[in-house]
């Protein structure tokens, strides 16, 4: 953007979402009171994208005074999956601004609800699953801009933490991503229901690798040893009687949600060890 002429009014645009988020839960800090709730007792939480919403707090400079617990369903704002580049959302701008034609931010202020509709459904036709060819983060995820969310964001998650005493609770689930495998149906890989089992095989890998390829596909910036990985899964699930699209599930679950949730409360509960008592919960749901 033009500074001279913005006045640096935009400089927090990458994540401005993000800043009225906060400013919701300052508000909610502010007035919950007055309603008859108690602004030391504020709890956070969502589901699936939801939840990658409700952990962005935890990576903004000294919010944590705003709320006292966190509830994370099925996601979590911890790795380049949620948290992008500025590269990134640069690339994500020049999509914008070739679907739309606009060269100011006059003009794009300007456009109206169904131009920035069509502008996003223009970006996300070109995505591999959630990701913009060449992205490793989710479309639309949050952006390491520098102001709002700092390059070294887990350390701020860890200050929240420590400093305000954040109890956290990560929920995810086992199976959850099974639909995306199936044979036929919503969600599911489309294949007729008489598709022979290594036919199925192949085409639920090659799903999951089109999925998660900044971690599958080491063509596209995914593990080296993505190939041991995934044949580790499979020869696991042999020997304790699954066959191979079971194991892909397992797979996938486990990059999509298990990973994370882990990864989240053994960070939470390590720092209990430090100089705080943080409580830390996990919950792992079956959904077969």
């Amino acid at each position: 953007y033009d500074e001279a002429n913005t006045g640096g009014k935009y400089d927090k645009s990458n994540d401005a979402g993000r800043t009225d988020l906060i400013a919701a839960l300052k508000w909610i800090n502010t007035n919950i009171a007055a309603f008859g709730g108690d602004p030391d007792n504020v709890t956070i939480t969502g589901g699936s994208g939801g939840a990658v919403t409700a952990c962005t707090p935890l990576i903004l400079e000294d919010t944590g005074k705003y709320f006292r617990r966190v509830v994370l369903s099925s996601g979590v704002a911890l790795d380049d999956i949620s948290v992008g580049s500025q590269e990134e959302n640069d690339v994500s701008t020049q999509e914008f601004i070739k679907a739309t034609g606009v060269k100011t931010v006059a003009e794009a202020l300007a456009l109206t609800p169904e131009e920035i509709l069509a502008a996003q459904t223009a970006f996300t036709s070109q995505c591999i699953g959630a990701y913009f060819p060449g992205s490793r983060s989710k479309t639309f995820s949050n952006i390491i801009d520098g102001v709002v969310i700092k390059e070294d964001y887990l350390q701020t998650m860890i200050d929240n933490i420590t400093n305000y005493g954040i109890e956290v609770m990560a929920i995810t689930s086992d199976g959850e991503y099974d639909s995306d495998l199936a044979k036929s149906g919503p969600r599911s890989l489309g294949l007729a229901e008489d598709a022979t089992d290594e036919e199925y095989a192949d085409a639920a890998l090659k799903a999951i690798i089109s999925a998660n390829w900044s971690k599958l596909d080491p063509a596209q910036g995914g593990a080296e040893n993505a190939s041991d990985i995934i044949q580790g899964y499979v020869d696991r699930g042999a020997d304790i009687d699954r066959d191979t699209v079971t194991s892909y599930m397992d797979l996938k679950n486990d990059i999509n949600q298990k990973g994370s949730a882990v990864m989240i409360c053994e960070l939470v509960d390590a720092l209990g060890g430090v100089d705080v008592d943080v409580p830390v919960y996990m919950e792992f749901r079956n959904v077969m």
